[in-house]
């Protein structure tokens, strides 16, 4: 389990056992968090509810890359145009949450350099990107010389690369901690250790939660709980609908940190952080709730990281560790309202939800308000998986 990196004094007390919330949100994630400080500065009374501690899951392993043109694999599509929403909001919603906690998230945009030792793939690439440009998106082609120029120490297998300036970074940890933060003082009522096992119904809307040993009346339930969202009775979700991806990574200390633009290739990637680590990743593996590290999975991150820059070779191990990201049959997270009354869904963001956090959260308000939201939110509708 991860370690504890909050304050216990600021925690609340015991759980009511009478009681009673405008919204319960289950998960607290960034996912999670985001939504519960924008419920509660709705108006809302807030709890928020966590299985285990304060973002001791996914969020607590992810990298913090906010590049939704990486991600992208072919036209604009509804996933794209969530992720560059959210990424354009970025600036502002950290600046919020670093104003109401007092800390800093760590968040810069030195933008990203996609990585090829491909030339027919390379070319590829810029097909399947080109439309970005018409779009308003930037990237800038780069040959060998190029790549050298920008990342003396690559290695000299890669024959070409693209860069994208809009691309940013933030540490999920730092971040968790201030919307912890933030949460508190805007008087969300936040609970760990608290395992929600059905969203009990009635006439069609929510009634409650129900947790081990009591119930918390509420009318509105945001699910945000990760990959362990199809697994809370009552969700409306098949059970094969919300799964759990195995990503390991590992950091290391190099002697010298490389260039702040963060490198991907082939699913992989290496993020430079101030504190003088590099952080690589991730695997992708289907193994259900096994959160362990494993010694070919070690073996394949560090291989990899010293065949993209061999300077790395000299760099001190510093940890490696696992984390489940929420994965759906289509790769498209789950946004909105279910059939039943009162229940909403902010989960399966797969490998973008410290991206797509802002968006999420806003979205997630304004459909809980009954406003019209942002973005079309039907490609993401709870509805398309029957349960």
């Amino acid at each position: 389990m991860p370690s504890r990196i909050f304050y216990p004094e600021a925690y609340p007390g015991v759980l009511d056992r009478n009681a009673v919330s405008n919204a319960v949100i289950i998960g607290g994630g960034v996912i999670g968090l985001g939504v519960a400080l924008a419920l509660k500065k709705a108006g809302l009374e807030v709890l928020l509810l966590e299985k285990s501690i304060i973002g001791g899951e996914a969020s607590d392993a992810a990298a913090g890359m906010l590049a939704p043109q990486l991600e992208s694999r072919g036209d604009l599509d509804a996933v794209f145009d969530l992720g560059r929403y959210s990424l354009t909001h970025y600036p502002d919603w950290i600046r919020e949450i670093e104003e109401a906690s007092g800390l800093s998230v760590d968040f810069s945009a030195h933008g990203a350099i996609e990585l090829f030792d491909d030339v027919e793939a390379l070319t590829a690439r810029r097909a399947c990107i080109g439309w970005q440009r018409a779009a308003g998106l930037s990237w800038v082609e780069l040959d060998a010389a190029g790549l050298r120029a920008q990342i003396p120490t690559l290695s000299s297998r890669f024959v070409g690369g693209y860069f994208y300036p809009e691309a940013a970074q933030v540490d999920p940890k730092r971040l968790v901690r201030a919307l912890y933060r933030a949460c508190l003082r805007a008087g969300v009522m936040i609970h760990e250790g608290k395992l929600v096992h059905r969203i009990v119904q009635a006439a069609g809307r929510v009634e409650a939660v129900e947790l081990v040993d009591q119930k918390v009346r509420t009318d509105i339930v945001v699910l945000a709980a990760g990959a362990w969202s199809s697994q809370i009775f009552g969700c409306e979700l098949p059970r094969a609908q919300v799964q759990p991806v195995r990503g390991q990574m590992v950091a290391l200390r190099p002697p010298r940190l490389p260039s702040r633009p963060f490198l991907s290739a082939g699913g992989r990637y290496l993020v430079p952080r101030r504190d003088g680590r590099v952080l690589v990743g991730a695997t992708m593996e289907s193994c259900g709730f096994n959160k362990s590290t494993t010694a070919e999975g070690v073996r394949e991150l560090l291989s990899w990281a010293v065949d993209t820059l061999p300077n790395l070779g000299a760099a001190n191990f510093v940890e490696a560790w696992a984390g489940l990201r929420p994965a759906t049959p289509d790769h498209r997270p789950l946004i909105g309202s279910a059939a039943v009354g009162g229940l909403f869904f902010a989960t399966g963001h797969h490998r973008n939800g410290v991206l797509n956090a802002p968006a999420t959260a806003a979205l997630i308000r304004d459909v809980v308000l009954g406003r019209p939201p942002s973005l079309d939110l039907e490609p993401f509708s709870p509805a398309r998986f029957k349960p």
